[in-house]
This record gives C-alpha cells, structure tokens and sequence, in this order.
C-alpha cells in the first residue's frame, strides 16, 4: 500500500533478490538455540558465508536466518539488516513469509547501528508506507543520514 518504487530498487547485497518467495516466521525457539551457540559477530559471519553461497540449500539459507535472527535480537546491525531483507523478500533462497511492518522494524534496528543501507531501506520504507506509515520528513531523514 502507498507503494510507488519497486523493492529492487531498495539497497541490499549482491545476493539479495526481489524474487525470493519467503513463506515461513521466526520461532523464539529458532533464535534461542542459535544465540546459545556462540556470539553475534560469529554467528552473522557465518550466516553471511551460506548467503554469498550460490550452492546453499534451502535448509542452509533457513539456518543462516536464524542464525541472523539470534544476532540480531544481540543488538549486531547487520544481522538485524539481512534479517529485514529477508522478511522483505530480498534474500534469495529465503523461506521468510513477506513481513513488511517487521521488515522495517529490522531496518530500524540496524539503521540505529549506523548501518547505511539498512538507513536507506528505512527512508525507502517511510517514503513508500512500507511497513510503516507515509511520512516523508522520517523518509528525508534516513536518507540523508544513509548520504553521510
């Protein structure tokens, strides 16, 4: 709703894709298991190494997300970015159901962090009512902060 872009056009890596077809939520049980397994740079460093796999299954990908998901809830930016790529549609592989409202929730997160394509994302977001209401002052905002 209020969408006038396309979500390509939103900044993600070079594996996300626009044409992922997400179809499942995050259990805390998920995060749980994966956050006890060690700490969050270590768990983003190896779920990003099964996304940039062009080979990971679908089984790898959902473990990647969780693994994201956990460091995320961790308070580390970048996960909490792949993670609103996931639950926009943008990951490749990802069995994420579309979420926009959580999608911006995770770009939020991250931007917070200084993360400056989850900034980008967010001001796509409040310029589009993605997820969250229109606002174009909030959307100016994340822009400029993604610009510095």
């Amino acid at each position: 709703p209020g969408q006038t872009g396309s979500k390509s056009t939103r900044m993600a890596n070079k594996t996300a894709s626009p044409w992922a077809q997400p179809q499942r939520h995050f259990s805390s049980a998920d995060s749980t298991a994966a956050a006890s397994e060690s700490e969050p740079a270590m768990m983003y460093a190896r779920a990003v190494s099964v996304i940039e796999d062009e080979h990971a299954s679908q089984a790898a990908v959902s473990e990647a997300i969780d693994l994201f998901a956990a460091a995320s809830a961790k308070g580390h930016g970048g996960a909490s970015f792949y993670l609103g790529l996931a639950y926009d549609g943008l990951l490749e592989g990802s069995d994420v159901e579309l979420d926009t409202a959580a999608a911006a929730r995770c770009y939020r997160r991250a931007a917070d962090t200084g993360h400056r394509q989850a900034q980008f994302n967010l001001g796509y977001a409040y310029k589009n009512g993605d997820g969250v209401e229109v606002d174009l002052d909030e959307a100016l905002k994340w822009y400029g902060m993604a610009a510095e």
